[in-house]
Order: structure tokens, then sequence, then C-alpha cells
């Protein structure tokens, strides 16, 4: 198989922001590892969605909850700027 172009990891890292964005998952609001690719598109390979969480997560911007037997990520609330740059906007509020 072969590994994701440059601007095909850019689009995906953006895809993975923009969807716990969307999903507000900031704080104590976890998402599943195995859940993150579910509705994002499917022309990219599962399992690249999943390398590039693991970076995503080495890189700070991504936290890890581990849980007895499935790794849980979340928004990393001090990388907020960054984060809205990803996504090219400005995260609203949580009300």
């Amino acid at each position: 198989m072969r590994k994701p172009s440059e601007d095909e990891r850019k689009e995906i890292r953006r895809l993975i922001i923009e969807k716990l964005v969307m999903g507000r998952n900031w704080g104590r609001n976890y998402i599943a590892e195995t859940d993150i690719p579910k509705g994002l598109p499917k022309c990219y390979p599962t399992s690249w969605y999943k390398d590039e969480v693991e970076k995503l997560a080495k890189e700070g911007l991504l936290q890890r909850y581990k849980k007895p037997h499935e790794d849980m990520f979340l928004l990393n609330k001090e990388r907020k700027r960054e984060i809205e740059t990803i996504v090219g906007g400005k995260v609203p509020p949580k009300y």
C-alpha cells in the first residue's frame, strides 16, 4: 500500500481536526479512535486516518485518554489557535 502524499496528509489532518471541532471534542468530551474515520471520505484508507491521529497526538494537538479496551482522543484546549488555523477559521464558543 502506498503512503499518502503531503497534500493528502494535510487534507486528512484538516478533516480529522474539523470533525473533532464540529463534534466539540474539547475538555471531557472524548471520541474513540475507531470512531474518528466514520463519516469522513472513503477515498482515503482507514489506516491513513489512524496514522495521522497518532501523529496529531504526538504533536500535542490531540490528547490521549486511555480506557481499558480503547484509546480515546480529544482536542487540546491549550493549542486552540493552532487548531483554528488548521481548520481555517474561528471556533465558535460552546454555549
